[in-house]
């Protein structure tokens, strides 16, 4: 029986990555939509009362739909691969730079800039709400390139400042969808317990 998934990419060239990574997959039933942070939320909502096994979403979308559903949701890593990407990109880009995200962004920045021995400024956030307010500063303060989420570079987009999106890779997708299939097994397996210890 096929694992019934929706994966909510919050940005359209991630939709195209993860059909790439789950095309030859024969135990994963996956749709996939497009949507950041409410939009996600709205995805997930109706994929749980259609009946959907498991959801797969990334950042800030997937700490948000966890709290919105029920069923079991999976967050998209940022890969050591994703986070090089972006920082050799910037390396020689004039003027100052910060990483600006959640957690799962900072954290893996940091690991990356210390093991290069790079410098960049970095602002974890815990609400979407502290995006706005902190860009705006950061262009006050000089700051000429932001490195973050989707969220982040649309902020980042309607003052008028350069941003790279910090996109995830084929790597991290499919683990993902890996971890999605384990977590279903999990499930499955804990429900027959359930079951049978009821039935004693």
């Amino acid at each position: 029986m096929k694992v019934k998934g929706l994966f909510v990419a919050p940005y359209i060239a991630m939709e195209h990555l993860v059909q790439e990574c789950q095309k030859d997959d024969t135990e994963l039933d996956l749709t996939i939509k497009t949507g950041n942070l409410q939009e996600g939320i709205k995805f997930a909502k109706e994929a749980e009362e259609k009946g959907y096994d498991v959801i797969i979403s990334r950042g800030g979308t997937a700490r948000m739909i966890e709290k919105a559903v029920n069923i079991p949701v999976v967050d998209v890593n940022i890969s050591g691969y994703d986070m090089l990407r972006v920082l050799t990109l910037a390396k020689d880009f004039p003027g100052k730079k910060a990483i600006v995200g959640f957690s799962n962004i900072t954290q893996g920045a940091k690991a990356i800039t210390d093991l290069l021995e790079i410098t960049f400024d970095m602002f974890t956030i815990n609400d979407k709400n502290e995006i706005e307010p902190l860009v705006k500063r950061l262009k006050s303060e000089g700051f000429q390139l932001i490195m973050g989420d989707v969220i982040t570079i649309n902020a980042v987009s309607t003052i008028g400042m350069n941003g790279i999106l910090i996109q995830s890779g084929k790597e991290a997708i499919y683990e993902a969808l890996q971890k999605a299939k384990s977590i279903h097994q999990l499930v499955i397996k804990h429900k027959d317990e359930l079951k049978l210890l009821s039935s004693i």
